[in-house]
């Protein structure tokens, strides 16, 4: 006699598989330090990206917010130790309404935004 298989509704295989990344995903996490919101920064001068992540491993991308969407790429794939050196272009608009959104490239839903808008002066 041959054994029955059994089989899974189609939801339970999309629930198990919901939770299994969950758990790949669970500890991992982005935080941005600087520029994180109260800032003043020139055009044309450079500073230093800062952010912290856990568990995450491999390559991050750095996008500039200006008014909530989406400006400009500041690094397409940089690796992810923490600090990325930006020459703040001098053809950007003055504005204090700028963030900095950092995601992980194996899983762009793990990203962080500044805090709070900072400034761009010239």
């Amino acid at each position: 006699m041959k054994p029955t298989p059994v089989v899974l509704p189609i939801f339970s295989v999309a629930f198990f598989l919901l939770v299994v990344a969950s758990a790949l995903v669970a500890g991992t996490s982005i935080k941005v330090l600087y520029p994180n919101g109260g800032e003043i920064l020139k055009s044309n001068s450079s500073v230093t990206i800062k952010w912290q992540s856990t568990g995450v491993d491999g390559k991050v991308v750095i996008v500039l917010y200006k008014k909530g969407i989406k400006h400009s790429v500041i690094s397409r794939q940089t690796d992810n130790n923490g600090s990325f050196p930006w020459k703040i272009p001098g053809t950007l608009p003055e504005g204090n309404d700028y963030r900095i959104r950092i995601r992980w490239l194996k899983n762009l839903s793990i990203n962080d935004f500044s805090d709070r808008n900072f400034s761009i002066k010239k």
